[in-house]
């Protein structure tokens, strides 16, 4: 089956976040937003019950803005501080901002 996108709200900048719902013929869907891509929802069929929602998630984008649990959050490659606020990345340095002490830890919007 093809994904299914839907508006969930907007971001602190007025950029749209959509929810991305995916489904397969056994009946397992999945819902990821595009706020980080957190996975919202994933129901599992069970044998002659409704599927079941087995994550912790929010029922609308207020709640992932004031999350401090980071809940269904997709970890990138840096999931704790970036050394001195900077990294390089194809022979470029990007500065970060420094809200660790000297460090960056977790951007958030």
């Amino acid at each position: 089956m093809y994904p299914v996108c839907t508006l969930f709200g907007t971001d602190c900048y007025g950029a749209p976040v959509y929810l991305i719902t995916l489904k397969d013929e056994s009946g397992i869907t999945a819902e990821v937003i595009s706020f980080g891509a957190s996975l919202r929802a994933l129901y599992i069929p069970g044998a002659g019950l409704p599927p079941a929602d087995i994550v912790l998630g929010y029922d609308d984008l207020n709640g992932y803005k004031n999350d401090t649990a980071y809940l269904g959050a997709t970890i990138g490659r840096t999931a704790c501080r970036i050394p001195n606020a900077k990294f390089e990345l194809l022979s470029n340095t990007y500065t970060l901002a420094k809200n660790d002490g000297k460090h960056h830890l977790h951007f958030r919007l």
